[in-house]
């Protein structure tokens, strides 16, 4: 092959490297976008799930106050006080998953996107990497050819 046609094909050859590298890292955008999105829509459904927590303990604190009310003597109300207590706790401790839970979800999408970039950077060094090759070469031999052009 003469120097032309060694210029065409190396010319070819970053072409297409470039084009890959390009659209490797239009992906990995796309990827984080994507993982950004879910994120917002996890955040969303748990905020959701604490509201109905919510609304479900006042519920349950409205039927246990009510039951209190309708029994007779002093036992009721230490009764209801217990009851009570126990909603809350039990109120506290959903919360507290739900929150635990989306802390957990965020981690996992963050390690998520750190591997799709590291995986974006080893696409375009393999690439790169790849170019002497191209050309019937070993890595070490690139240098040597071009400056014999």
């Amino acid at each position: 092959m003469g120097a032309a046609g060694l210029a065409v094909s190396l010319a070819i050859t970053l072409a297409g490297t470039a084009a890959s590298v390009s659209s490797q890292r239009k992906s990995a955008r796309e990827q984080e976008d994507a993982q950004k999105i879910g994120q917002r829509q996890a955040a969303i459904e748990n905020k959701r799930r604490i509201r109905q927590a919510i609304a479900s303990s006042r519920a349950d604190r409205a039927a246990t106050i009510a039951a209190g009310q309708a029994q007779q003597g002093g036992f009721g109300s230490s009764v209801l006080r217990g009851a009570i207590g126990a909603a809350d706790t039990q109120l506290a401790s959903n919360i507290g998953f739900a929150r635990q839970t989306q802390a957990f979800n965020q981690a996992i999408n963050q390690r998520l996107q750190a591997s799709s970039r590291a995986q974006t950077r080893a696409g375009i060094f393999s690439a790169v990497a790849g170019l002497p090759g191209q050309f019937g070469l070993a890595p070490g031999d690139i240098i040597p050819t071009l400056g014999n052009v």
